[in-house]
């Protein structure tokens, strides 16, 4: 009620202040648009007729057609089994043997990708080695020979889903595994 008591009160005191000649003035004024000036009654106006305004056409609209995705890393997989080593892994890698490898999990329609990242003492760059692409849940891995990697050298071996996704269940990894030589041992 103050509120619009005092908007009343202060909204005639500004109304009250307007000089009279304005107030009249504003309140009688014709409304011409900019672009023309004010009319001489003794002289003739010229016919302005208005330019046609060009219509949008409209597009034809494409219906959508559900396909499958072009890149499968596009897609989120919440509803798969997270990606899990299912290999009980030795201590050691020792070099130049075959390792058996599988995993569950996943989702074997868009494929898998088994790698290793070897890690050795004064190491700056990691490079992850493939070791296969592939549907299949399993895979050999022939171990490389002991004298392609410097000494100390340790391994990590990763599977990871063509899907992606957000969380990790799109791939797993093992801890380092010191890769040996037990042939010369």
């Amino acid at each position: 009620m103050r509120v619009l008591l005092l908007a009343v009160l202060f909204g005639s005191a500004l109304v009250g202040a307007m000089p009279v000649d304005a107030a009249y003035d504003a309140a009688h004024a014709e409304h011409r648009p900019a672009e023309h000036p004010p009319a001489k009654p003794d002289m003739p106006q010229p016919q302005v007729e208005p330019q046609p305004q060009p219509q949008p056409q409209p597009q034809p609209v494409e219906p959508v057609v559900a396909s499958k995705p072009a890149d499968p890393s596009l897609m989120q997989t919440p509803l798969l089994a997270p990606l899990r080593w299912s290999t009980p892994f030795p201590d050691v890698i020792e070099a130049s043997t075959n390792l058996p490898l599988s995993w569950t999990g996943g989702d074997a329609s868009f494929g898998f990708e088994v790698y290793f990242i070897p890690i050795w003492p004064g190491q700056h760059q990691y490079d992850l080695h493939t070791i296969t692409n592939t549907t299949a849940q399993n895979t050999v891995w022939n171990v490389p020979d002991y004298e392609d990697f410097p000494e100390d050298t340790t391994f990590i071996l990763g599977v990871k889903d063509s899907t992606g996704g957000p969380g990790g269940g799109w791939y797993d990894l093992t801890s380092p595994l010191l890769f040996v030589n037990l042939l010369n041992a």
